[in-house]
């Protein structure tokens, strides 16, 4: 053991001290220890008179010219309660300009270029697929209209966010609404990332009371709170706007190692938020009543009575007609403050003179449906519900264990790569739930169906069919079953990364229409096999807007560009973590988040300055290649002879204790054959094999204590094609180290296609002992981790779900629900 100084010690402790008085995490302490030796190395001296913080930052920000990047605060009056309120709003074009400079985002790899001229617009390859933003219809379009095609204009579209989250305990807590902007020249895997993303400003939290809000409407009208929201937006994207106004603005941009002046032109693509963030954007009001006189969508016409009709058809709202209807009511009427022909508030919105490029529809058509809130935690949230409302506690009890035993016993590498499993408490009883829960309730929901005895697919399937009405358990039980598989399979699909279909216009106006009824399909399912009672029933926005998709995809490109999942994680680093630095004094709160804002943005730019400029020696990045390789747990077997006497075997490991008792029999003999082959009485068995750096195997009994993990992996047979097989073991030539063997358990012949994600298989058996039969290979036979669950009793079956990350293509075979059948059979398409 290292031995350690009286000095080190005192040291150790202050720091320890200081950390804990900070709340800071545990890691910290070896961060700030890993930067001081670092510092030592530069030979810096830390010395008493040291610089603070604030004076270091303002001296850099000075030193390299990013003084531009502060805010104003306005005074904007308001009506009502309160009178005015103090406004943080950023320049756009300084703001603009740090993301223009910042070299590691501007790399080539990270922005999508026109191969043969950067500076010219993007032009999709043929037989492209629709996937990012520019391989979109609104961008193609855009960029061949005269006013931002010249050759000295740099078409650059910009992409909005807004979403209120609350920073604080549920006592004192602070509303932060703030907006932000990026642009689509970033790939969709940049635009994730909180680096990308500046702020325009904040709208400010009023705080008003339920008697002032009461007031408010009582004197302002029930337009009012809008009507103050839009007059704050206003002050926001008054600097964006004035950009928009003049036609561009000047800039010397670097491309591919070009640098060109050109002028930057800023259409606004797309505004992304929940369904409450874009109703407020567009004015629009919502209602719980259901009739033929409201409207349930901002972007379409459809009625509210017609809300939970799949197959009923709408239009997209033109933006010249509803500013034309309002201008009208406004000379007859200068008070009218509801717009009942559109179910909107009739104020003033700095969004309808802004430029959306070639968008007709104006910012009610760039407010595309986000699949998070709409899907995830709206259609799925509401199902997931309802199935568990109509189970019995019996049910509901069982489900909850399923659900824990799955946390307990199905360990295994490629989990990671589905939906989550892991709910140590149940799924019945879990409250505030983000949409990767639901998403794995739905997962595990699935999973406890395919996989029920009789005894409870006849309890089950006696409630769903109630609740669905229909006469045959079984027919419930294969209805369901489908339910969540196509509920899966949407999600996915509205999550893909690899491109919806082609640009073609041609192709792509048909595949639009295929899947649009396709995505009918489902919704008829969801309506017809789930029948909601509660509330409005299906007769909601997040249940319309999904049929919006397919529309969006061919304007807007994958539903991956709009969906909101990565914008609320950047929320952490972009506002919840400055706004925490804050003293959390309501009438400087917004400012002091700003100042926070400013530094963060300020220290990313300085760090790329810094590092370019004094560390400007190529780095030398050696790749070490570790060749593979058995290693991890090792158990040590002695063959006391040659006759498979296994009576006197002795057991030895290096590192944690595997369970001896799961060397069966059977797995014992093949063992045996094996040192008979290679003709030695002692053999190692691990419990882990990597494979050149990238992937490793492992299979042990115990793994750090928390029970076994067996990984599942797809065994290449070459002819006899590929089968799962259950992991045991790694062994080596002790006369050729470089001749690795796998012990493992695999699966006889397919039965069946159990359903649209899996395929069952059954365990392999020895038909004399009725025991597991194992087998060794060359680990060359390994092809890939799958997901599996063994399930049935002595039988073993085995469930094998194909690749997660390929769910969504299954979109296109989803065909309408069937009402007859068996358990587990999925009707497809015919058509």
């Amino acid at each position: 053991m290292q031995k350690v100084e009286g000095t080190e010690i005192l040291v150790s402790l202050k720091l320890m001290q200081l950390l804990r008085k900070i709340k800071a995490p545990l890691f910290a302490y070896d961060l700030i220890l890993t930067w001081a030796a670092e510092c030592t190395a530069f030979q810096h001296n830390f010395v008493p008179c040291f610089t603070r913080r604030e004076t270091i930052v303002h001296h850099m920000t000075s030193m390299f010219g990013l003084g531009n990047l502060n805010y104003e605060i306005t005074k904007v009056p308001l009506g009502g309660i309160p009178s005015s309120a103090n406004v943080v709003h950023f320049d756009f074009i300084s703001q603009l300009k740090s993301l223009l400079v910042d070299k590691d985002l501007m790399k080539s790899d990270n922005l999508i270029l026109n191969d043969d001229n950067p500076f010219s617009s993007y032009i999709p390859k043929e037989n492209e697929l629709i996937d990012d933003i520019h391989s979109g219809m609104w961008y193609q379009k855009t960029s061949k209209n005269p006013r931002y095609s010249s050759e000295t204009n740099f078409l650059l579209p910009i992409v909005i966010y807004t979403d209120k989250t609350l920073i604080g305990s549920h006592l004192s807590s602070f509303g932060l609404e703030p907006i932000l902007f990026t642009t689509s020249l970033f790939k969709r895997s940049v635009r994730a990332h909180p680096r990308a993303w500046r702020h325009l400003g904040f709208i400010p939290d009023l705080c008003l009371t339920k008697a002032e809000k009461e007031e408010n409407k009582k004197t302002g009208g029930r337009s009012l709170s809008n009507q103050n929201y839009h007059k704050i937006l206003e002050k926001i994207l008054e600097s964006l706007k004035k950009v928009q106004d003049q036609g561009g603005f000047l800039y010397e941009l670097t491309l591919n190692g070009v640098t060109k002046k050109m002028n930057i032109v800023t259409p606004i693509s797309i505004i992304l938020g929940d369904t409450v963030s874009s109703d407020n954007l567009c004015c629009k009001w919502t209602s719980n009543i259901r009739s033929i006189d409201t409207r349930i969508s901002r972007a379409c016409s459809l009625s509210s009575i017609h809300a939970d009709n799949p197959s009923a058809k709408c239009i997209f709202i033109d933006k010249g007609s509803v500013t034309d209807h309002i201008q009208i009511l406004k000379e007859t009427d200068p008070d009218v403050e509801i717009i009942s022909r559109y179910q909107m508030y009739s104020v003033l919105n700095i969004l309808y003179d802004m430029d959306f490029g070639a968008n007709d529809g104006g910012v009610f058509t760039a407010t595309p449906v986000d699949v998070l809130h709409a899907l995830r935690k709206g259609v799925l949230e509401y199902i997931i519900k309802e199935f568990v409302k109509i189970l019995d506690p019996g049910c509901r009890a069982y489900l909850d264990d399923f659900s824990k035993n799955m946390c307990k016993h199905q360990k295994q590498r490629s989990k990671d790569w589905f939906p989550r499993t892991s709910f140590y408490d149940g799924i019945t009883n879990v409250k505030k739930l983000t949409g990767q829960d639901i998403f794995g309730i739905c997962f595990t929901s699935l999973l406890c169906l395919l996989t029920l005895s009789d005894e409870w697919k006849l309890k089950f399937g006696t409630l769903l069919a109630i609740k669905s009405g229909v006469n045959s358990h079984v027919t419930a039980l294969s209805l369901w079953t489908q339910l969540f598989e196509k509920l899966l399979i949407l999600d996915s699909w509205s999550r893909k990364e690899d491109g919806m279909w082609s640009c073609n216009l041609t192709t792509s106006n048909r595949m639009k229409r295929l899947f649009h009824q396709k995505l009918e399909d489902v919704m008829v399912s969801i309506s017809r096999i789930c029948p909601r009672e509660d509330g409005l029933g299906w007769k909601l926005i997040k249940f319309h807007e999904l049929m919006h998709l397919t529309e969006y995809i061919q304007l807007y490109g994958s539903p991956a560009n709009y969906n909101t999942g990565f914008c609320e994680s950047n929320h952490k680093w972009i506002s919840k973590n400055p706004a925490k630095n804050t003293q959390r004094i309501k009438s400087k709160f917004e400012k002091q988040v700003a100042d926070r804002v400013v530094e963060n943005v300020v220290l990313d730019m300085l760090h790329v300055i810094v590092e370019n400029s004094f560390f400007d020696d190529e780095k030398k990045v050696i790749q070490i290649i570790i060749p593979p390789r058995a290693k991890g747990c090792k158990m040590t077997l002695h063959l006391t002879n040659h006759n498979n006497d296994f009576q006197n075997i002795s057991l030895k490991c290096i590192s944690r204790s595997p369970n001896k008792n799961e060397f069966g029999v059977g797995m014992m003999n093949v063992l045996a054959d094996q040192m008979i082959q290679w003709n030695v009485n002692k053999l190692d068995v691990y419990s882990e094999y990597e494979h050149c750096n990238n992937l490793t195997f492992r299979s042990h009994s115990n793994y750090r204590q928390f029970g076994p993990w067996r990984d599942w992996v797809m065994i290449n047979f070459g002819d006899h094609g590929m089968f799962p097989a259950l992991l045991f073991g790694f062994i080596i030539n002790p006369y050729d180290i470089n001749d690795i063997k796998v012990v493992f358990q695999t699966t006889k012949t397919e039965c069946k296609q159990s359903s649209m994600l899996t395929k069952t298989y059954i365990l392999e058996m020895d038909p004399i002992t009725n025991q597991p039969l194992y087998r060794i290979e060359s680990v060359k036979v390994l092809d890939h981790v799958c997901w599996c669950m063994t399930y049935g009793g002595m039988s073993q079956h085995v469930l094998l779900f194909h690749d997660a990350t390929k769910w969504g293509s299954f979109m296109r075979h989803c065909g309408t629900m069937s009402f007859l059948g068996s358990a587990h059979h999925f009707v497809k398409d015919t058509n």
